[in-house]
């Protein structure tokens, strides 16, 4: 930019002055504007490459998607089906129960049975007296409460004045102090903790920045970890009924949880166990003694099976329809069960009670 003075230095200079300064401003236009032409190109070819990078991504996205949506049709479509075989064997269930039911129900009083096949009536106990005291045995190692270093809270109790003559205390040196701890458990309450994502925008270029919300925090309103672990617990381990469980939330800790959001719950919890559950597993099959077994299981008339694989750190209970072989295959322990490098010993407890060594495989140590 010329300012007044240098413009009227060169038109004191002459025509040629001025038409000299005049070509050399419209070449300095001429440079400027090549290196803005230049920033421009560049500018759009970068634009368009990531144009081109981000339409190709939602024609993968939208063909994913695609994908997605027949497979979420198969599979409501194999939703009814086994819905309805899962109806057709519930009726044949309960009528199997009834059929039986009415045959137990049968004696000779109602039937053409004789008396002799009525089940008899137990009159006295069948349990026999051990011959020991009630209460503690000798040599039984009782359990008491320890003294904790330090407390959680400490309350000092002071007297006040002289119990006899009702002088005060409060200049007096403490000559001896008793302690006594109580062990308790504090007030329990739900605890909501209200998480805010903020949006701010670039004050360079303008864009739009969200904030991401922690792991886990997914929905507008949801219950966290502490309330699904414990409710997990209740009913996974103590094995509460779901509207026993939610009376159990609801006394203890404020929480007012139905049981169908416990249900929900716990089948969330469950599908979180698969990286321990194959732990577990890895565990067992590297284990130089194992103790297997089957048991019964009644599920809604049904009976169903639990396949037990324990030692006596590690405990695995799975449960299946069927039994022996092909729950064994499916479960995947014994199947890859590894020999320990000296012997390998496989229990099973019998239905009597008895136990059965099913293999003991003697294998060459290295020492």
């Amino acid at each position: 930019m010329l300012r007044k003075r240098e413009i009227r230095v060169i038109y004191a200079q002459g025509v040629e002055a001025v038409e000299t300064t005049i070509r050399q401003l419209y070449e300095m236009i001429e440079v400027e504007d090549e290196r803005v032409h230049k920033l421009i190109a560049s500018a759009t070819t970068a634009h368009l490459q990531k144009i081109g990078q981000l339409t190709g991504r939602i024609v993968r996205l939208e063909a994913e998607l695609a994908s997605k949506v027949r497979q979420v049709h198969q599979l409501n479509r194999t939703v009814r089906e086994l819905n309805q075989v899962l109806k057709e064997a519930r009726q044949q269930t309960r009528l199997a129960k009834e059929a039986h039911l009415a045959h137990l129900l049968k004696n000779s009083q109602n039937s053409s049975q004789p008396p002799s096949t009525d089940p008899r009536k137990r009159t006295r106990s069948l349990r026999e007296k051990s011959g020991r005291k009630p209460g503690g045995q000798v040599g039984h190692r009782g359990a008491t409460l320890n003294f904790v270093a330090p407390p959680d809270r400490l309350r000092i109790h002071v007297p006040k004045e002289c119990y006899l003559c009702g002088s005060s205390l409060s200049g007096s040196v403490v000559e001896s102090t008793e302690r006594r701890q109580v062990h308790d458990l504090p007030p329990q309450k739900i605890e909501v903790t209200e998480h805010q994502s903020q949006t701010k925008v670039c004050g360079r270029c303008g864009v739009r920045n969200k904030a991401e919300f922690p792991a886990g925090v997914n929905a507008p309103v949801q219950y966290g970890a502490g309330v699904r672990s414990v409710a997990a617990y209740l009913m996974g381990y103590q094995l509460l009924p779901y509207d026993r469980c939610a009376e159990a939330m609801n006394d203890l800790f404020n929480c007012h949880v139905s049981p169908g959001t416990l249900a929900t719950l716990l089948k969330g919890c469950a599908g979180e166990l698969v990286e321990p559950m194959m732990l577990i597993k890895e565990g067992l099959r590297k284990s130089a003694v194992i103790g297997v077994d089957e048991t019964n299981l009644r599920v809604e008339g049904r009976q169903d099976w639990v396949h037990v694989s324990a030692t006596d750190q590690l405990t695995l209970l799975v449960h299946d329809l069927r039994r022996g072989a092909p729950a064994i295959s499916e479960i995947d322990i014994l199947p890859q069960y590894q020999a320990w490098p000296c012997m390998t010993v496989l229990v099973h407890t019998t239905s009597t009670g008895s136990v059965v060594m099913l293999s003991a495989t003697h294998t060459s140590c290295g020492s």
